[in-house]
């Protein structure tokens, strides 16, 4: 308000806003060019990634698909999971693993593909024949999380409590029916 009224304020102080929204507007454009450039290298690493965990799973004898957004959704309506799917990147239904890489690419999630595949693992070595977590995998993964440190174990349980402890209806879910969680969480920290 004072340099509105001030004339020789103004004078003194327009060449140097000039000068700063011209500076401004430089970085802008340097910026929309480094995300540009940013998002056709991370379009190239997720292909490599996804190209990289299809000959994994072919290897374990299952299939990988990856599809777009209504794809996705038409997968997860399959399994019976297109609430609690909702966002999310991938799932495992069966012996094939669906990744929706419309939304890795939105959220930016690169290992995607390897989260998933840990899944896949592990359903054939902690888990029941309904999919949960055996007592004696649990008892694995408790061995595990006991060689991290306060700090990494506290990292891991913050994503675990955030994303996967509570179902849909915000009720704590059974912790058997998201344990495994602890180990994809894991391999993503690393």
């Amino acid at each position: 308000n004072e340099i509105k009224e001030d004339k020789s304020k103004k004078v003194v102080n327009e060449p140097e806003i000039k000068k700063l929204e011209e500076q401004n507007k430089e970085l802008n454009e340097k910026h929309k060019a480094s995300l540009k450039e940013f998002d056709i290298n991370f379009k190239k690493l997720m292909e490599a990634e996804l190209a990289q965990s299809k000959v994994l799973a072919k290897e374990l004898g299952a299939s990988f698909k990856v599809v777009g957004d209504k794809g996705y959704e038409t997968a997860l309506k399959k399994a019976g999971k297109a609430k609690e799917g909702a966002g999310s990147e991938g799932f495992v239904l069966g012996k094939t693993i669906y990744i929706n890489k419309a939304q890795a690419l939105r959220t930016r999630n690169l290992g995607v593909g390897t989260h998933e595949l840990t899944h896949r693992i592990l359903k054939d070595s902690l888990k029941d024949k309904d999919g949960r977590i055996t007592e004696d995998g649990k008892k694995t993964i408790d061995n595990m999380l006991s060689k991290l440190s306060t700090k990494e174990r506290k990292i891991i349980q913050q994503r675990i409590d955030k994303q996967y402890k509570f179902g849909i209806d915000g009720k704590e879910k059974n912790e058997l029916d998201y344990y495994e969680e602890y180990i994809t969480v894991l391999g993503d920290a690393i």
